[in-house]
């Protein structure tokens, strides 16, 4: 018989504190997205499904990682990466949106946050290219 806990295990492997955390943090970002389209109702805001859609997406990418891991024997060390990827990255989008929302990020976070913005246009130009 098959449980919620057996089928966690089998698609995304043995539990670890950053599953855990990476479910927190996008739970926040979503928060933090509905939070600045109330204080800022003119702010570009992403339409609520087509986030949640982003986000199965990346679930689906640990799903890809345990799979991986499991193929070549590894023990979650794939996952694990792309788990710490991830967090990152939620982390960056709350801090994002809550410069959105006027509240003051300190400087070097902010050239950070701008940094990774620039690259992330670039990436986006060669992928046209």
């Amino acid at each position: 018989m098959l449980s919620v806990e057996n089928i966690f295990l089998w698609v995304l492997g043995p539990a670890h504190p950053t599953l855990s955390a990476l479910f927190i943090l996008m739970v926040l970002d979503l928060l933090t997205r509905v939070l600045v389209h109330f204080i800022r109702p003119k702010s570009r805001a992403e339409k609520a499904s087509r986030t949640l859609l982003k986000k199965l997406l990346l679930w689906m990418l640990l799903t890809a990682a345990h799979q991986i891991d499991q193929v070549l024997g590894q023990d979650q060390s794939l996952r694990n990466a792309v788990t710490y990827i991830l967090l990152g990255n939620e982390l960056f989008s709350i801090v994002e949106q809550m410069a959105r929302a006027g509240v003051p990020i300190p400087e070097p976070l902010r050239r950070t946050i701008q940094a990774l913005r620039a690259g992330e246009g670039e990436a986006k130009e060669k992928t046209r290219a």
